[in-house]
């Protein structure tokens, strides 16, 4: 059903499952998500109804994402608040303020989480803030090694890849800088490190305006 674009009879499905089992964490991240699917479809055209049609799909899945949460408790994930985190964001509901606070949990639920900082490090660049506070906490916090060092910096390179261009150079370049700078560290620590080596590359092309 998915594949066929029948979110609606998705939904449907994902319903039903939440009415029978209400403690069903699970049941509400997947209708949660099954909402904001159809609610970025009539965003971008390519589902029928309007702004007002696609907000209320993207607040219902806000409110699923937030019960599966709470529901989880201790078994939740950085990628729980993730799609939370992105439903609030711009491509979302744009609220910043919901957006914020819901990154900021994550941050302090999974502190050695890559992902959780570069959310925080981006979301900071994007107000014009200054970088350094945020990213000496996500080095103090991450695991010892490479991996980690690389995937943050490769998750910022590519959240300036894909959504710079709203922001614009002068808050990019900051982002850069430090990505380059934690992927120089993650070479350092392993030479060999292949993912650390292709994020250095496209930062580089990113700088290079590629």
């Amino acid at each position: 059903m998915v594949l066929a674009g029948k979110d609606a009879d998705v939904i449907a499905v994902y319903e039903r499952w939440v009415a029978r089992h209400p403690d069903f964490a699970d049941g509400y991240l997947m209708l949660g998500g099954a909402h904001e699917a159809l609610g970025k479809k009539i965003l971008v055209g390519d589902a029928p109804g309007g702004r007002p049609t696609a907000t209320k799909h993207l607040e219902i899945a806000a409110g699923h994402f937030t019960r599966g949460i709470e529901l989880k408790g201790a078994d939740t994930d950085f990628m729980d608040y993730r799609v939370l985190a992105d439903v609030y964001d711009v491509l979302g509901l744009n609220r910043p303020e919901e957006h914020e606070r819901v990154v900021r949990a994550a941050v302090r639920q999974f502190p050695t989480e890559p992902l959780a900082h570069s959310y925080l490090i981006t979301l900071v660049a994007t107000k014009n803030e200054p970088l350094e506070p945020s990213v000496r906490v996500a080095r103090a916090s991450l695991p010892p090694g490479a991996d980690a060092r690389a995937s943050l910096a490769a998750s910022i390179a590519y959240w300036v890849r894909d959504f710079g261009g709203l922001y614009g150079d002068s808050t990019m370049a900051p982002l850069l800088r430090e990505a380059l700078s934690l992927v120089n560290e993650a070479v350092t620590l392993d030479p060999a490190h292949g993912d650390a080596a292709r994020t250095k590359m496209l930062i580089e092309q990113l700088q290079a305006g590629g």
